[in-house]
Order: C-alpha cells, then sequence, then structure tokens
C-alpha cells in the first residue's frame, strides 16, 4: 500500500507520486517523492498542510546513491532536525564490455 495527499474539501487525491512522512510540531507535513519518481536522494519537503505551500526543501539519502534503492522507511524527529532512512544496496552485477573500441 502507498499512501498519498488527500484533499478533504475538494475530495481529490492532490498528488500520488508524493509520501507523506511526518507531522510536525507546528502542523506542517513532511512528504517525500515515491512512485516512479522515487530514487536513492530525494527532496524532503515541509509542506503547510492547509495550502500545499512548500516551506522547505532539503535533499536526503546516503551519501553514495551506487546501487542504493529508493528510499524505504523516512523518520523525522518532532522538530525536524534529526532524520534516519532505510534503503537498499545492490552491488551484485557485474557486467563486462567487450569490442568497444572497434
Amino acid at each position: 500500500m502507498i499512501p498519498f495527499l488527500h484533499s478533504a474539501e475538494a475530495g481529490n487525491a492532490v498528488d500520488k507520486q508524493r509520501i507523506p512522512r511526518s507531522w510536525t510540531l507546528s502542523g506542517d507535513l513532511w512528504i517525500t517523492d515515491g512512485g516512479r519518481t522515487a530514487r536513492a536522494r530525494t527532496p524532503l519537503l515541509r509542506v503547510n498542510a492547509r495550502s500545499g505551500e512548500t516551506l522547505e526543501r532539503r535533499s536526503i539519502g546516503p551519501a553514495d546513491p551506487t546501487g542504493a534503492s529508493p528510499l524505504i522507511e523516512v523518520v523525522l524527529s518532532p522538530d525536524g532536525s534529526e532524520v534516519a532512512f532505510t534503503y537498499g544496496r545492490f552491488l551484485n552485477n557485474l557486467y563486462l564490455a567487450q569490442g568497444l573500441g572497434r
């Protein structure tokens, strides 16, 4: 199951490619990219839950994204100063290219 933002007033999905991660102490919402746009390093956005306005933008993910999967779980501290995330790393494929200089 993939959660998504849903407008209670309009009754429709706001953005199916964004995943809500946590609420701030002031009632804003932390979200990340999801679905087909997900990647190892992803934007972390703090948005106003009522207006949808982006209040803060960060980039989170592993320092070395080589072989890293999209972020699986993202957890933030209540004040947003600490972020923890889970991801997979796949480094088990080796490709041999021959005859490229001919």
